[in-house]
């Protein structure tokens, strides 16, 4: 009889993110949400489908490089330090210090940023929630975030092969997830561009309510 042994560390984290991230679209979700907790006005998402890529681009307020020492730490967040805030932090859409971590787990994560009113902008690279780079990087003018991740999945072979199976499937799901987030932010202007096909799936500008951005894309789809 095979003895029972607790999973390794590596194994532990894989299969809690692969909980939590499910699939292609819940992590372009988290790093909407992400993006929207930033202030950003304007947030631009690229898949790579085939190459299991997401890239996700905002105007919004930026991380110092103090915060990106632990921005991708599990239970790292800017957004719940006690109790006694826990409701102004639900507020936000991530205040558990879950996403980044989780994505760094089956993922290639890269994150460049630039606060707001800093001379230098950072860029920090993981994989398997260990850092592999932290440095400067002047790639950006203004203030704003890019996360990029590559490889989605890449330590999850059943389930990377099940999400290439079915493309259209996986970019449809994308495009509706980005469509029922900007009905709750109308101030806010969202793109999704496949990459592989430079198509662009969605592009809805600011509007002035959700009403009127229903009406637009029903007026769209007639």
């Amino acid at each position: 009889m095979k003895t029972i042994k607790p999973l390794p560390e590596g194994v532990r984290h894989s299969m809690r993110s692969g909980i939590i991230m499910f699939d292609m679209a819940r992590v372009v979700e988290e790093l909407v949400f992400n993006s929207l907790d930033a202030g950003a006005t304007k947030v631009s998402i690229f898949v790579g489908f085939f190459t299991c890529s997401i890239k996700v681009v905002d105007d919004g307020s930026g991380v110092s490089r103090d915060d990106l020492v632990l921005l991708g730490e599990r239970y790292a967040t800017s957004k719940f330090h006690e109790f006694s805030n826990e409701e102004t932090a639900s507020k936000s859409f991530g205040f558990r210090g879950e996403a980044l971590a989780s994505i760094s787990d089956i993922s290639l994560l890269e994150i460049t940023t630039k606060a707001i009113g800093r001379p230098n902008g950072y860029r920090k690279v993981m994989k398997g929630s260990k850092c592999l780079h932290l440095g400067i990087d002047d790639g950006r003018r203004d203030s704003g975030t890019t996360v990029t991740v590559r490889d989605l999945f890449y330590n999850q072979p059943v389930r990377q092969k099940y999400m290439k199976s079915s493309p259209k499937k996986v970019l449809d799901s994308i495009t509706k997830c980005v469509f029922r987030i900007a009905l709750l932010h109308s101030n806010v202007s969202f793109s999704v561009l496949d990459v592989e096909s430079d198509e662009e799936l969605i592009q809805i500008n600011p509007s002035s309510s959700a009403f009127s951005l229903l009406m637009r894309d029903a007026g769209t789809e007639a």
